[in-house]
């Protein structure tokens, strides 16, 4: 397995990678997307709490699905927000 970012295999004895909680699942090292050590094993942990981390991918997709729910709203109401 390797990190979708730097393309460099996972390790034994590092931290462990940062998974995707969006749609992708996609692992990374922490290093490499900028999540500090320590919040990378809490996001791996059992006891997480409901944290979630998302990439930069998956997060751009929530904008535009948010994006194109309001523009189909708008259009639906008759409202031009143009």
């Amino acid at each position: 397995m390797f990190c979708r970012r730097c393309w460099i295999d996972f390790r034994a004895g590092e931290h462990p990678p940062v998974e995707c909680s969006g749609p992708c699942g996609r692992r990374f090292h922490h290093r490499c997307v900028l999540v500090p050590g320590e919040v990378a094993r809490v996001l791996r942990g059992q006891d997480s709490g409901g944290l979630e981390w998302y990439c930069h991918n998956c997060r751009q997709l929530y904008r535009l699905q948010l994006y194109f729910e309001v523009a189909t709203d708008c259009t639906i109401r008759g409202i031009s927000y143009l």
